[in-house]
């Protein structure tokens, strides 16, 4: 993928490093393109995520918060659900960003839809950014969660029936 997009600065955490260096090495990749910060990241970590123009959803487990985080700063997340083995939680709100072109069907679309993007990310950004607040502001969902809440939140007990 590094070499496919020819990208200037990919970042990936600390912890591994030394496998990180022999892959990369292994596949000619060069150090300077690599960035490697200790884990976990606290101040700045938004701005951060803001110099990206891809974010890779990892797997099996998905980036969870980070993806949320990104996809509020318009920063496109590429995921594969069928790789993932939770919820599908990226690909679902990319979907209701209109953002399904960052939802890959297999490893090798995976890794396409990561270089394309990450070489001409301006149209996704847009969109992502355009839909940003409607994930979080879905009247919807807000009536599906508290219906769920009132069937499982205590209940008052009904002033004829006896208690025990």
């Amino acid at each position: 993928m590094l070499r496919q997009a020819q990208l200037d600065v990919v970042v990936y955490p600390e912890l591994g490093m030394d496998e990180w260096t022999v892959l990369l090495s292994h596949h000619r990749i060069a150090p300077v393109q690599c960035v490697f910060w200790g884990h976990p990241i606290t101040s700045g970590f938004q701005a951060l995520l803001g110099l990206a123009d891809v974010i890779l959803d990892p797997f099996p487990f998905g980036g969870g918060v980070t993806t949320l985080d990104a996809l509020h700063l318009g920063v496109p997340v590429i995921t594969l659900p069928a790789a993932q083995s939770i919820v599908h939680l990226a690909a679902g709100f990319l979907r209701y960003m209109n953002a399904s072109d960052c939802i890959a069907k297999s490893l090798d679309d995976y890794v396409a839809r990561a270089v394309t993007i990450a070489t001409d990310p301006k149209d996704i950004r847009t969109r992502l950014l355009e839909h940003r607040s409607s994930i979080y502001q879905d009247a919807t969902t807000i009536d599906d969660w508290n219906e769920f809440l009132s069937t499982v939140g205590p209940r008052e007990h009904d002033a004829t029936t006896p208690s025990d």
